[in-house]
């Protein structure tokens, strides 16, 4: 499989997490390990503000 059918097959998979809520988690994870295939890190948070507090989602 070349490099541009992984990625159309990565935002495949992310698109149709992203039409069902109940799988949010799923759908981070899955975003941070695409993002990690373009631009490597040693860290990664996603964060989302709940009124006053920010909580970790991924």
């Amino acid at each position: 499989m070349s490099d541009a059918d992984a990625l159309t097959a990565d935002l495949r998979e992310v698109a149709l997490l992203a039409g069902q809520p109940q799988h949010l988690a799923t759908l981070l994870d899955s975003a941070l390990d695409a993002l990690a295939e373009v631009i490597p890190f040693d860290l990664a948070a996603v964060l989302t503000l709940d009124g006053a507090q920010l909580v970790v989602r991924a």
